[in-house]
């Protein structure tokens, strides 16, 4: 009995499931195992999925979040580490005060990264994406949050990534549009959280767009495998009361791979009084189904100066209207 209870069975677990077991830590529990036993000394410095966070420092009830305390424990643990990592993630508000980041990052790339998070709180005025981010050449997944997006003139994309999400973000529609371009492999879009952003997608292995925020422009010229597509438009119709022209096309509410809201869905937060007091000319193309109709209907009755109204069905002879 008391040699089996003197037994250590955790030791003796294959090495994978040990890195398991560290990575549902918080790493700075799971760098404090080096304090079992001279076996466990280094075990956490394999871990090849590394996550930075509030929950790495020690706060003291009260207290304020130290972010350079955050800071000086991510370099200690990156220069002992030992092998590849696949995942990072750091969550911090301080990057500015940190020139080694980028160093961090080129570290990093020799470690052949695949998957790379990075968010920063909003600041204002947003700082620069490290540089570094972009010699990261075998990552398959990336996230950026709150940075202001500027690659390096020599930037030629990310070959190897099939996951990119960009949240708050500074950037162009060159920035965005070469990202997409220069990943031939991405299947996987989000972009969350943009003003009056346009851009072009031309992605080949492209299977899902995601999309929050208002848009000015977005143009799928190239994308034969997408087959999912969700948008979330921030604005309300009751938003944009001097709108003077709308061209909208209704085919995406009857596509396979477009979840609407729901017929009304355009009369959220629009009060039973409010009219497009300015609106003389409405194209609306692709309308197919009862729920287009019920649309065309809602702008005619809120639309008193409405001068041109141009509708064109959609044309395809298996559809029609019972829908």
């Amino acid at each position: 009995m008391d040699e089996c209870a003197r037994k250590d069975f955790i030791s003796n677990l294959p090495h994978g499931i040990i890195e398991i077991i560290l990575t549902k830590l918080p790493i700075r529990d799971a760098v404090r195992t080096s304090v079992l036993s001279t076996e466990w000394r280094y075990r956490w410095a394999t871990m090849t999925i590394l996550v930075f966070d509030k929950n790495c420092v020690c706060v003291p009830h009260g207290s304020i979040f130290n972010e350079e305390k955050l800071f000086n424990f991510m370099l200690r643990c990156l220069f002992l580490h030992d092998g590849p990592i696949n995942k990072f993630r750091l969550s911090t508000s301080c990057l500015d005060k940190y020139p080694d980041m980028d160093q961090c990052l080129l570290f990093l790339s020799r470690k052949h990264l695949k998957e790379l998070v990075l968010k920063i709180d909003l600041l204002d005025p947003m700082l620069p994406a490290p540089s570094a981010i972009f010699s990261c050449q075998r990552l398959t997944s990336l996230t950026l949050c709150g940075f202001e997006l500027k690659p390096p003139l020599t930037f030629r994309g990310f070959p190897c990534l099939k996951y990119l999400k960009l949240d708050y973000d500074i950037v162009t529609r060159e920035v965005v549009e070469d990202l997409i371009s220069g990943s031939p492999l991405l299947e996987k879009l989000k972009i969350l959280n943009y003003e009056h952003l346009a851009f072009m997608v031309r992605a080949p292995n492209l299977k899902h767009l995601i999309l929050d925020g208002n848009f000015k422009h977005i143009y799928v010229e190239h994308a034969p495998l997408l087959v999912d597509i969700s948008i979330e438009i921030d604005t309300e119709v009751s938003e944009v009361p001097n709108l003077q022209k709308l061209q909208i096309s209704a085919e995406a509410f009857g596509c396979a791979f477009f979840k609407p809201a729901g017929t009304g869905f355009w009369e959220k937060g629009c009060p039973t009084d409010f009219t497009m007091k300015h609106l003389k000319k409405v194209q609306i193309s692709g309308v197919s189904n009862k729920k287009d109709m019920e649309f065309i209907k809602f702008v005619l009755g809120r639309s008193p100066v409405l001068k041109v109204m141009r509708v064109s069905h959609h044309d395809n002879s298996n559809d029609n209207m019972k829908n």
